[in-house]
């Protein structure tokens, strides 16, 4: 038998739509598509690319990419500082005792003037904790205006801590904006 495409069928009136005849389910549970096996008994798995938009579906590979490190029990939040060319900039948000810090975003909104401009991100009173040393920034740079580090690691536990920026080199413009984003463990039993 030759294949048949339905043109112009826009749905069905039924809940649940089985993909060949012994194929999975797509089923409307109230307002929830659900992906169920042929018997309706139990979920299966959807493929998809990793999302690119913020209505996509979320994949476990871009989770586990994205933010690392971060349990499902976990909640994700962050500190800012915005940071110009007087140095040092303290955040005003604490991280807590423990938390993971999962990424930190560095966003140069306004390259600065020197291409002697750095600047070294680490816990306040803390020179173990470094969350970006100088020789890995570069201000001056307009072209490749964000950094992004995924490197996830533990703040530690002598108490939560602030945010220490500072800014290296004579740049006298510049500005930018730096978001650590952190979790903290939580009991899952």
């Amino acid at each position: 038998m030759a294949d048949v495409h339905l043109a112009r069928t826009k749905g069905t009136m039924q809940t649940t739509f089985q993909i060949g005849k012994a194929g999975s389910l797509i089923k409307l549970n109230g307002v929830a598509l659900e992906a169920r096996d042929a018997a309706d008994a139990a979920y299966v798995n959807i493929t998809a690319l990793d999302p690119t938009a913020a209505q996509h579906v979320l994949t476990k590979n871009h989770f586990d990419t994205v933010a690392p490190g971060v349990a499902p029990t976990q909640a994700v939040s962050s500190v800012a500082l915005t940071l110009g060319f007087a140095s040092p900039v303290v955040s005003t948000g604490t991280i807590p005792d423990s938390a993971i810090i999962n990424r930190v975003v560095l966003d140069i909104t306004t390259a600065y003037n020197t291409s002697d401009a750095t600047v070294l991100i680490d816990r306040t009173g803390d020179g173990t904790k470094i969350l970006l040393a100088a020789a890995e920034s570069d201000l001056d740079d307009a072209d490749t205006p964000t950094f992004q580090s995924f490197d996830v690691f533990s703040w530690g536990s002598t108490g939560a801590g602030t945010v220490t920026a500072t800014i290296g080199g004579t740049a006298t413009a510049g500005a930018a904006t730096l978001r650590v984003y952190y979790s903290t463990p939580t009991d899952i039993t």
